[in-house]
């Protein structure tokens, strides 16, 4: 028998590691990463369906460093947790740099995926939501024209700096989710996002 290191997701605040022991592979745990030779009993994905992992770009934009610099620690961390990995990590200026990063890398055969991080701050204009608005149509146009799922994780429009702390994990680990879910209709089964228990 081998040890295994499982992240057993509580809810979106707490997360707790466990130990399981099992003599044969056949799944990944819920939520959890699971060495190659384990069977978890949080299991829901057959690893016989599924590629070892996703390949995953992040993209993120400067503005409010130290805040994206937190959702990217995030999602880093929930995209390890279900099958992803992140290859690649690109910062831009701010969200009207990400459409076209983005495509740069969602171009490359090697990666499967890409999530958006950033804040689009209220202003003393409309600039703004029209920014939002653009860059938001971009993403979607993207997704459609490579066929590659790309996750939005972007504060705003219009929020204010008090208004941002307690949005950047919910909304990056959102945006990860969000893509984990989409490959998943590549042949796998979905990741459960359920924290009720």
């Amino acid at each position: 028998r081998r040890d295994c290191q499982c992240l057993a997701e509580t809810d979106h605040r707490q997360r707790v590691t466990r130990t399981w022991k099992s003599p044969r592979v056949t799944a990944l745990p819920l939520g959890g990463v699971c060495c190659a030779r384990i069977l978890c009993p949080l299991s829901t994905i057959d690893i016989r369906t599924m590629p070892k992992s996703f390949n995953l770009a992040l993209v993120a934009g400067e503005f409010h460093r130290d805040r994206v610099t937190r959702m990217v620690d995030e999602a880093r961390h929930v995209a390890a947790a279900n099958a992803l990995m992140v290859i690649e990590e690109v910062w831009v200026p701010g969200s009207m740099e990400k459409p076209l990063a983005l495509k740069r890398m969602l171009q490359r055969p090697d990666i499967d995926a890409a999530v958006a991080l950033g804040v689009i701050e209220q202003g003393e204009t409309s600039h703004g939501i029209v920014m939002a608005h653009a860059v938001l149509n971009a993403i979607i146009a993207l997704q459609l024209e490579l066929m590659k799922p790309i996750g939005v994780g972007i504060l705003g429009p219009e929020i204010s700096p008090q208004q941002m702390d307690a949005r950047v994990i919910p909304y990056s680990r959102s945006a990860v989710l969000a893509v984990r879910h989409m490959l998943g209709h590549h042949g796998l089964e979905s990741i459960s996002t359920d924290s009720s228990g």
